[in-house]
């Protein structure tokens, strides 16, 4: 689709999905319009990366941008075997996680870890979240590059299903950080009544 170019949506269904994506993604999409608004031709490219990488809250190497549809896919199709490589089951994984943690906190003489402490390794969860959070931009890049492309279609909305599987492991993870930081007690009463976002979703396949 040459650039500039609105994308026209054939069906109701692909117009109010190509609505929600719009919602969900306002500033990013507005910010970038505002930048190719003031850029030469030459230069919006650059731009494009460098605001995946602020978005990102990471400065690192940017990547080549993706020229075709198939690129685009590739770069979904990657992101979404790191995390089936990753966390081959959701829950599976959230548990392992878990399971570090525990093991990471300190016990009393008796052998039982005390319930109102929580110095275990904190950052074993957040260094989860910020590996699952990684494998998200990058399917969320070739998911954006696809909207780009040729707005709703086949190919965005399997695209769009990865991102969603992702960000539900990412709201696992997040769910017991957020229980955690209250207090460990917080979360092993949580854990023990089953009120753990993980424990109430049947999911253990993406």
């Amino acid at each position: 689709m040459p650039p500039g170019r609105p994308v026209i949506h054939a069906t109701q269904e692909a117009k109010r999905e190509a609505e929600l994506y719009v919602h969900r993604n306002k500033v990013s999409i507005n910010l970038k319009r505002r930048l190719a608004a003031r850029c030469t031709p030459t230069t919006r490219k650059e731009d494009s990366q460098a605001i995946d990488a602020v978005g990102s809250g990471v400065v690192h190497e940017l990547s080549p941008e993706p020229d075709t549809l198939s690129d685009c896919l590739g770069i979904v199709r990657e992101a979404k075997d790191e995390l089936i490589a990753l966390a081959a089951t959701p829950v599976g994984y959230v548990e392992r996680i878990l399971r570090q943690y525990v093991a990471s906190v300190p016990s009393d003489s008796d052998g039982e870890a005390p319930i109102d402490r929580r110095d275990g390794d904190i950052s074993i969860i957040k260094d989860a979240i910020w590996t699952v959070e990684k494998i998200h931009e990058k399917a969320h890049r070739g998911q954006d590059k696809i909207w780009d492309t040729c707005g709703v279609c086949d190919e965005w909305r399997a695209a769009d299903e990865v991102c969603r599987a992702i960000r539900r492991l990412l709201a696992y993870l997040q769910d017991v950080l957020w229980h955690l930081e209250r207090s460990y007690g917080e979360l092993a009463c949580a854990f023990v009544a089953k009120e753990l976002m993980y424990q109430n979703n049947c999911d253990t396949l993406y």
